[in-house]
């Protein structure tokens, strides 16, 4: 039996920012969890609003592989290089709803 939660997609490029206000400090990481790619992060840091750039360029897509999800989101700040499990729980609990029982795997279709 596998669990799995409910994730909203991301269209608020403000409300993200405002939820990861408080660790923009780690801003290089969340973005390469992110998969924002490196050469951009450098160009991003000195931008007028780093997290902005980073959030943005991620929204608009030009990322493959990471959803534009707040799943996304809470597995970056949870990963150990980022290691900021109480604010991916409150994300979780804000944005993810509710665990849901799977019987089957998702890619079994």
């Amino acid at each position: 039996m596998r669990y799995y939660f409910d994730c909203t997609v991301i269209l608020d490029l403000r409300t993200i920012c405002n939820e990861l206000a408080l660790v923009k400090h780690k801003l290089s990481m969340i973005g390469v969890q992110l998969g924002v790619p490196h050469p951009k992060m450098i160009d991003f840091e000195n931008s007028a609003d780093p997290l902005a750039a980073v959030i943005d360029y991620w929204l608009r897509g030009n990322v493959e592989g990471v959803p534009l999800t707040w799943r996304s989101v809470v597995d970056a700040l949870m990963c150990p290089h980022v290691d900021e499990p109480g604010l991916a729980k409150h994300i979780k609990e804000k944005y993810c709803g509710k665990k849901r029982k799977v019987t089957a795997d998702i890619s079994e279709g």
